[in-house]
């Protein structure tokens, strides 16, 4: 939901994607969450970003003006902390007798505090004993004391809501509808199996995060040059099961393993015998046709399996064995 902030003064303004306006200028207090001092509160009702909106008339307030309006009273340079929406702000024409969607605009705001990972969440609070109509005009400030007990996925829940407008509180249990979306990484196009993916097959979307839906790449660099399992899949999110497994090290490819065994340390160039893939325990020959098995840690990376712990150096083209105590590395016993 907030993808940039800066320094300003001495409180925290979280500016929202969508509010209301009942008002004929649209005040601060309409488009954004306040916390701080009673003085900087007040400070900040005198700003305005504009005339309010018509029925039927949306308003849309980018974020270049809304930093522009802030610089013009001089919070840009010193001590509170700015949350600007994604792209710009939608304000509608409101209803002063029932706050409810500004209400749960503001439990977005402390829920995206809480759950970080997420990249936008939205809240609908139903209101069916009217609590929260006929609420005095002025600055709300919500809190979730239960926040920490909420699933973290999307979900119908019963919802215990703290609503502080001056000197009235609210508070009691709300019917809330829960949405949460999560950035990850979905098939811009046809991708077919076996291609490689890149940059211009691959885009970062808001996905819905469901109970027991497995979870996806938050990046776009952890698949470039992974490979499908299926045929071909398009417009959806990519997850794990949908990948080949990545080969890190090829049949035939040369690399450094470093051993230690029998407190006895060294590093030699030894061949894959086989693909190997993440995890994987693979056998590689060394130069003296002798046979080491270690396990596949990543790209051309391997770990050597001491036999005193594993048991799985394996000496083969010679008939005489080595000791217990003596590992055959290079011919030499």
């Amino acid at each position: 939901m907030t993808t940039f902030f800066q320094k300003a003064r001495s409180a925290e303004i979280v500016f929202k994607q969508k509010a209301k306006c009942d008002d004929e200028w649209i005040n601060i207090s309409d488009i954004a969450v306040i916390r701080g001092s009673d003085k900087e509160k007040l400070l900040m009702k005198e700003m305005f970003f504009g005339k309010a909106p018509k029925d039927g008339e949306p308003k849309v307030i980018s974020v270049n003006y809304l930093k522009r309006r802030l610089k013009q009273f001089g919070f840009e340079n010193a001590t509170n902390t700015i949350f600007y929406p994604t792209s710009s702000i939608t304000v509608l024409k409101g209803d002063s007798k029932n706050r409810v969607d500004e209400i749960a605009r503001e439990c977005e705001v402390v829920l995206m505090t809480q759950f970080q990972e997420f990249s936008r969440i939205d809240v609908e609070l139903e209101d069916p004993e009217n609590l929260l109509d006929n609420l005095p005009k002025g600055l709300i400030s919500v809190d979730l004391p239960s926040k920490k007990l909420l699933p973290s996925y999307s979900s119908t829940t019963s919802l215990y809501v703290e609503v502080t407008i001056g000197e009235k509180i609210i508070k009691g249990y709300f019917k809330a509808h829960i949405k949460m979306y999560r950035r990850e990484v979905i098939a811009k196009r046809n991708i077919r199996g076996r291609i490689k993916m890149d940059e211009k097959l691959l885009q970062l979307k808001d996905c819905e995060v469901l109970e027991g839906k497995e979870k996806g790449f938050s990046s776009i660099e952890e698949l470039i040059g992974s490979q499908l399992n299926y045929t071909k899949i398009t417009g959806r999110r990519i997850i794990e099961s949908d990948l080949r497994p990545k080969i890190l090290i090829k049949k035939d490819q040369k690399i450094r393993l470093n051993m230690n065994t029998n407190n006895i340390q060294m590093s030699l160039w030894v061949t894959a015998i086989k693909d190997g893939f993440k995890d994987e325990i693979i056998s590689f020959k060394t130069n003296a046709n002798r046979f080491v098995r270690a396990k596949v840690v990543g790209e051309n990376k391997a770990e050597f399996i001491d036999k005193s712990t594993d048991k799985k150096v394996i000496n083969v083209g010679k008939t005489n064995k080595p000791s217990k105590k003596t590992i055959s590395v290079g011919g030499k016993k």
